[in-house]
């Protein structure tokens, strides 16, 4: 992640992999039962897509810089299995860019954003981002791409002390429960350590509607905490942080 965060997008070794040896994966499996220590190379490809040469020989030969390497590319298209529930998703090809701001599909999920917030939430206590709020040089705004559509939209903000604020998460009513929101959130978390943040915020709501996005935020470490920013709390707003560092 350190080195794909800095923009490398080709990775090389003279293994088999990236990931722990799977003896010592197997052993530290059958003690703690974590499945997040499986395949942990593999995993990172799913936040910040890369391409990865394995098996490589000869790798003492090469000099330090000044040489090239040439490679077939290879597309990829994840397939989505049938959930509890019996039904089966469609094939599930994402792409995750930064949004281009003058894109109507970008500006119509904005919108819907804008307004779930606000019949969701009490007067005067919904602080999404409007496009003009979007457009500000400390944000940057991320689109996740399935086919034509604009499937999510995710954006962060940089703050004052190495903070950053999570922002505009949304996911269109069609895209929900494919894990479209997990790899853009990765994204975001991804740059913001590459760009040397040590604290990443959010603000949200409470209720059955936020629910979803609470316990997504919250399985990736974020924990409730102290207001910030310009933020307080409510019995509605909650804030919560993840440390980077």
């Amino acid at each position: 992640m350190w080195l794909t965060a800095r923009g490398i997008e080709v990775v090389g070794t003279d293994a088999w992999s990236w990931d722990a040896p799977f003896s010592h994966t197997a052993r530290r499996w059958a003690e703690n039962r974590d499945p997040t220590i499986i395949w942990e190379g593999h995993k990172a490809g799913r936040i910040r897509p890369y391409y990865q040469i394995e098996k490589l020989a000869n790798l003492a030969a090469l000099p330090s810089h000044g040489f090239m390497v040439s490679c077939f590319p290879v597309k990829i298209a994840r397939q989505r299995r049938m959930d509890q529930g019996g039904r089966h998703h469609r094939g599930v090809s994402m792409e995750i860019a930064r949004a281009d701001l003058a894109d109507s599909r970008v500006q119509e999920l904005v919108a819907f954003h804008q307004r779930a917030m606000i019949q969701g939430s009490p007067p005067g206590l919904s602080f999404a981002l409007d496009m003009w709020g979007l457009q500000h040089p400390e944000v940057a705004v991320w689109a996740v791409h399935v086919g034509e559509r604009v499937a999510a939209i995710g954006a962060l903000k940089r703050l004052k002390d190495e903070r950053g604020e999570v922002k505009s998460m949304r996911t269109h009513p069609d895209f929900l429960r494919q894990g479209l929101a997990g790899s853009l959130l990765e994204t975001i978390i991804a740059h913001a350590c590459g760009q040397g943040l040590k604290v990443l915020s959010l603000e949200t709501g409470t209720g059955p509607a936020f629910e979803p996005a609470l316990a997504l935020y919250r399985r990736r470490g974020f924990a409730n905490g102290g207001a910030f920013g310009d933020y307080m709390l409510t019995d509605f707003n909650q804030c919560l942080h993840l440390a980077l560092v």
